[in-house]
């Protein structure tokens, strides 16, 4: 009968035993599950974090702002090109500064971002020439960022050299035409709490074929992108104008040029300045120059000629030139100061047959009540519009450069740090 039932179980596949998995068994069960809930959650698949990342390609040194969207969680990271982790970090804030020398990295995040580079490369592959200062600074390869607030800043020029020749510039601008910008951006606080953007252009405008050059100015609102200048809110001696750039987009812009053609044999020593302060409570801005200059050990002298004293005609507490990487302007143009040389307007640049042209760029120091040099140099403009085909800047001495003509492609990007300068230049 035992047998017989037996072979019944087996039949049906049961057995009159209980069978039990050895604990062996139930161990690697278990190690199997976790391998998957760990594989999963690895992928990202159980994470309740989302994951976003980009590629960036820093062309230059400079700064990393990143710009996170919306509610703020996780962390970041940075690698560069081999895998190298070059930052770890939480994200406490809705905008993250990373200085990162040039090169390629990814950049993975807990938080939805945007990302902008100061200073960046916007598909240009020549930009306006001579020396800027981004608030940027490389010592021994470790870099740190500096911010500026002043009242004044002022470009140095001595040009030994200058030929520029364009047939292909627009009908209202000579082909042996070039200009020498002195570009800032200033804030225009209100109420200590709501400030308004400018951008403020000094520029030397140079008919290369008889050594003579006129001045003009121009004030950009930068407070949003393709802003308008207000003609009720602004006096100065020039007129509100409606400007087209390249892209189509049309732009009101404060505009003065003076009648003076100024004749010079050379060397030119040209001096370039913007001020700004505040008068009963309305912001201005005073555009200069100065028709030579000395430095001694350092220390400038010069004779400035404020040529167009412009009032912005609203009431504010300050109006400050500021440089700085942290952040760029509403129109996404960068806090930098420029003094550049590129084409004579319009957005165009130029061929330089010949140029040789030592520049400086300094900034008034409330500190030590003097003039002081910038804490480092790049050797382009990234503002201007304009450009200039065929230049590059080299370090001379001390805060000076050298702009001359390249054969070659230019090599945009890091200067130098400043030394104190030995360099003397006399009044022409």
């Amino acid at each position: 009968m035992e047998d017989y039932e037996r072979e019944i179980n087996e039949i049906l596949g049961k057995s009159n035993e209980k069978q039990r998995a050895p604990l062996v068994n139930k161990l690697a069960i278990i190690g199997i599950i976790a391998f998957i809930i760990i594989f999963v959650y690895s992928s990202g698949f159980l994470n309740s974090t989302p994951q976003f990342t980009a590629s960036v390609n820093a062309t230059w040194v400079g700064l990393l702002n990143i710009h996170f969207i919306g509610s703020i969680s996780g962390n970041v990271e940075l690698s560069d090109s081999n895998g190298t982790r070059v930052y770890s970090g939480s994200i406490t804030s809705d905008i993250l500064h990373l200085l990162l020398n040039s090169g390629d990295y990814s950049l993975v995040a807990g938080s939805d971002f945007t990302y902008s580079l100061v200073p960046e490369k916007f598909n240009r592959t020549v930009f306006a020439t001579g020396i800027a200062s981004y608030g940027v600074i490389s010592n021994s390869g470790q870099l740190s960022a500096y911010q500026i607030q002043t009242s004044e800043v002022l470009g140095i020029a001595s040009i030994s050299k200058i030929k520029a020749y364009n047939a292909t510039l627009p009908d209202d601008l000579s082909p042996n035409t070039a200009g020498l910008q002195l570009n800032v951006v200033a804030n225009v606080s209100y109420d200590g709490t709501k400030d308004e953007v400018f951008w403020l252009q000094d520029v030397a405008q140079f008919d290369t074929s008889s050594n003579s050059y006129y001045l003009d100015d121009n004030i950009w609102n930068s407070s949003a992108p393709d802003a308008n200048i207000s003609s009720s809110l602004i006096t100065g001696s020039g007129k509100v104008t409606l400007y087209s750039n390249p892209k189509g987009a049309t732009q009101n812009v404060y505009a003065y040029a003076t009648g003076n053609i100024i004749n010079a044999n050379l060397p030119i020593n040209i001096t370039l300045i913007i001020k700004t302060y505040i008068v009963n409570g309305s912001p201005m801005v005073s555009f200069g120059y100065a028709k030579g200059f000395t430095v001694t050990d350092g220390k400038i002298s010069y004779e400035p000629h404020f040529y167009d004293n412009v009032s912005l005609n609203v009431n504010a507490t300050n109006i400050s030139i500021i440089v700085t990487p942290y952040y760029v302007a509403p129109s996404f143009i960068p806090y930098d100061a420029e003094f550049v040389f590129g084409g004579p307007g319009d957005g165009a640049s130029t061929y330089f047959e010949s140029l040789d042209a030592d520049l400086s760029l300094l900034y008034y120091n409330n500190t030590v009540n003097s003039l002081s040099y910038f804490p480092s140099y790049y050797n382009f403009g990234e503002d201007t519009a304009e450009a200039g085909d065929n230049l590059q800047t080299s370090v001379l001495a001390g805060s000076f450069a050298n702009v001359s003509v390249t054969t070659g492609t230019p090599n945009y990007g890091y200067l130098s740090n400043n030394q104190s300068s030995k360099k003397k230049s006399e009044s022409s």
